[in-house]
């Protein structure tokens, strides 16, 4: 399958994805929007692929929307599709592996990523304010719940930039690397989860999503629910099996 606007390839059960509009600095067009729709929908159903890592390459991961390409309701509201959210939705893990630039629409598809892996020399921030905007595609909420309100004020209503050091010092991102070392450090993470059981990893991860936006009571359950889909599975049987076999 072809894309204009990103590569795709794997590695092993990884799926790794590159924006691939350097000249734009990664400028989110509708295109782009749709194709990284089909490649999520495209892991989601993979058997083989258990993780999804998206970067940008060394120089920018995305700056945001491509302003001359977004479809507008007469009230001026994006109507096109929406590649951040379809991430978010992701029942595999994801990483977002960050380089250069990430701003304004760039953090908001880093932070619908389940883990961000940062270079120390990467530049990071919201910076909607800039340009007398708010960033509707999810960055107030979600650097609210990774980061807690205060620091998230902060970097909405300053338009600041950080660097990849000061990201994990606030633990915006789980890991900083130097620049050349970033796609190693983000596949060692990619492959570490990988080896882990495919029917584990999606339902640990909607557990983990649950507690995040769930009173105490109602995500325990979901978690029990959860379990229980796990110990019905044929997957589990088949390990409970291999396990007693090699025992015996």
């Amino acid at each position: 399958m072809n894309y204009e606007t990103v590569r795709f390839e794997t590695k092993g059960a990884v799926a790794v994805v590159t924006l691939n509009r350097p000249e734009k600095k990664n400028a989110l067009t509708e295109q782009m929007h749709r194709e990284l729709i089909r490649i999520c929908d495209r892991v989601d159903r993979s058997d083989e692929l258990k993780v999804l890592v998206l970067t940008g390459g060394s120089d920018v991961f995305c700056t945001g929307a491509d302003l001359a390409d977004v479809s507008k309701t007469e009230d001026g509201l994006p109507t096109g599709p929406n590649a951040i959210e379809r991430l978010n939705d992701m029942t595999k893990p994801t990483i977002a592996a960050i380089s250069g630039w990430c701003i304004a629409g760039g953090i908001e598809l880093a932070l619908s990523c389940d883990f961000r892996v940062a270079a120390e020399t990467a530049r990071i921030g919201d910076r909607h304010i800039r340009i007398g905007f708010i960033g509707g595609a999810g960055s107030p909420t979600r650097l609210v719940r990774v980061l807690g309100m205060s620091k998230a004020m902060e970097l909405i209503l300053t338009g600041d930039t950080i660097d990849g050091n000061e990201a994990f010092r606030i633990g915006l991102v789980s890991k900083v690397v130097p620049v050349e070392k970033l796609m190693s450090g983000a596949m060692e993470l990619a492959e570490k989860i990988a080896a882990y059981s495919s029917l584990a990893l999606v339902l640990s991860k909607k557990a983990v999503k649950a507690a995040a936006v769930s009173p105490e009571h109602q995500s325990l359950h979901t978690t029990q629910l959860l379990l229980l889909e796990l110990l019905s599975s044929a997957e589990y049987k088949e390990r409970i099996a291999a396990f007693l076999k090699k025992r015996g």
